[in-house]
């Protein structure tokens, strides 16, 4: 099980490995170079207010599909046929909320554009996700791997020739939801030939009934999480405006590339085995391999915050030399403190899920989103990015704290029990 594991870890890895310098060169070098720091702003704050409108969008069914069809992978077809249009509507839906959201905000024409185009690259994205569930269900990452790099070439290509020619974060937004068009459509062609047949008759409200219930847990806590990781953006933009929503974009930005570590552990080859050895009732198993990602994911977290503490002003520099992103130099010192948490928490989430531990992550998300709002009202004003790079890294010892603590000390084996799914097919 164990060399299984490491193979798709390696695998994916691997794959990320190779094209994420060019992805961050990109989208953390390249583009604030050419866009400057007020049109990187409106590019960040967009794709932010794109990914908070819409989040609400998954309604637990990633986390749900890739738990019951590692359980059940003859029912993938089912999956796919029925949650495929109810999502593709929700993303439509979100593309609304996001332009609405960002009309009453009082953008300009341009900044409503960005949004629409934004909030098409992001659902086009989050389709993408949500296709990827597969691979990950049937412990083929080879296949994501592929998938990974397919993406990171195409979008950066054609997000590089609007740069190019535009110097606008508009279109910039636009060659970017072009590429991840075409990817995503490749991408469900593919899982709909050899892993979950899509057929439209399947779809059905008798399969979303019982399903819906159980998957709104999840989706509350997606949402939240969602929500949470993105407020400060969107609430830097509307207090402070769109120079320093670039600058602390710029070091948000390296840690939001970092994240591919506690995903790819975490969500991609952790979590399906987890499942797995959870309905197989064998806890010491579970804790075990629980343990091992733990002592893993804290070490590289840890190891990697130190690096960019001492590295950030060379980091920067490096990326872009333009002194107008100066300060997040010292932004990115305090934001680099929060990946040894996020790595943690990301683990602890996923235990949690895998579990149909539900209740906790959500109510511990939720006031760790309010504590975050609340927090960003009174520190954004005074002290600007960096106080609003502090508050989150509290934020994250906060959640990683409460996770650990319930494990340790409240936490109980209980028998595996069948969820909705199980019972009705």
């Amino acid at each position: 099980m164990r060399s299984h594991i490491l193979k798709n870890i390696t695998w994916l890895g691997a794959a990320s490995l190779a094209v994420k310098p060019f992805w961050i060169f990109f989208l953390v070098s390249l583009s604030p170079r050419l866009l400057g720091t007020y049109e990187y702003g409106v590019l960040s704050a967009a794709l932010a207010l794109a990914t908070m409108a819409g989040s609400f969008s998954d309604l637990g069914m990633s986390q749900y599909t890739l738990r019951e069809v590692a359980r059940h992978p003859e029912h993938a077809g089912t999956f796919f046929s029925n949650f495929i249009p109810l999502r593709s509507t929700l993303l439509f839906a979100g593309i609304l909320v996001a332009v609405i959201a960002a009309y009453l905000m009082h953008y300009t024409p341009d900044g409503l554009l960005a949004v629409v185009f934004a909030g098409f690259y992001w659902s086009m994205e989050n389709l993408l996700y949500y296709v990827r569930v597969y691979f990950r269900a049937f412990e083929i990452l080879r296949v994501e791997a592929i998938s990974t790099v397919l993406e990171k070439a195409i979008v950066i290509a054609c997000g590089t020739l609007m740069l190019w020619q535009t110097r606008q974060a508009t279109w910039t937004l636009a060659g970017m939801a072009t590429g991840m068009a075409f990817v995503t459509t490749v991408n469900l062609v593919w899982v709909a030939r050899h892993l979950a047949p899509f057929r439209l008759r399947a779809f059905t409200f008798s399969f979303l009934r019982p399903t819906l219930p159980a998957m709104i847990p999840l989706g509350i806590a997606g949402f939240l999480t969602v929500f949470y990781t993105r407020t400060d953006l969107v609430m830097i933009e509307v207090m402070l405006g769109e120079v320093p929503t670039g600058q602390y974009a710029q070091a948000y930005r390296i840690l939001q590339a970092l994240g591919l570590i506690p995903f790819v552990v975490a969500y991609s080859a952790l979590f399906p085995r987890l499942s797995a050895t959870y309905q197989e009732t064998n806890p010491s198993a579970f804790r075990r391999l629980l343990y091992q990602g733990l002592a893993g994911l804290g070490g590289t977290g840890m190891l990697t915050a130190l690096a960019l503490t001492w590295l950030a002003p060379f980091i920067i520099h490096l990326l872009v030399p333009d002194p107008g992103f100066a300060p997040a130099i010292q932004t990115l010192r305090i934001l680099a403190w929060t990946f040894p948490f996020t790595c943690l928490s990301s683990l602890f989430y996923v235990a949690f899920i895998s579990m149909n531990r539900h209740r906790l992550p959500i109510l511990t998300l939720a006031l760790a989103t309010l504590l975050n709002i609340g927090a960003n009202v009174l520190v954004i004003p005074r002290y600007g990015i960096d106080g609003a790079a502090l508050v989150t890294v509290l934020s994250e010892v906060f959640i990683t704290a409460v996770y650990a603590t319930y494990y340790a000390f409240f936490m109980p084996w209980p028998a595996y029990s069948p969820r909705p799914f199980d019972t009705h097919l």
